[in-house]
């Protein structure tokens, strides 16, 4: 994946990480998704946010496109995950 930014969350017990990337279009980022979903363990689609979960390492990934940006949350199980992505790609613009 192109260089991006990645930040490092602590809420009670759970630790996890956001990255995001801007990509040259909206394209290039639905093109690089597949990457991300061949990448993962046990890879499933997210059909109601377009994006896939599955594990990289052990530790349980989501990731998502929105717009021209790739995005994901890493290291929340999958309803976290969820919830913490909406809130990340309201940000995104």
């Amino acid at each position: 994946m192109p260089g991006g930014t990645v930040g490092s969350y602590k809420t009670g017990k759970s630790e996890y990480e956001m990255f995001i990337t801007k990509l040259p279009s909206p394209t290039d980022a639905a093109i690089l998704l597949p990457d991300w979903r061949k990448a993962l363990t046990n890879a499933k689609l997210i059909p109601s946010f377009g994006g896939y979960f599955g594990t990289d390492a052990g530790r349980p990934i989501f990731v998502f496109t929105k717009g021209a940006w790739i995005a994901g949350v890493a290291g929340l199980p999958e309803q976290e995950a969820d919830q913490q992505a909406r809130i990340l790609a309201a940000q995104l613009r």
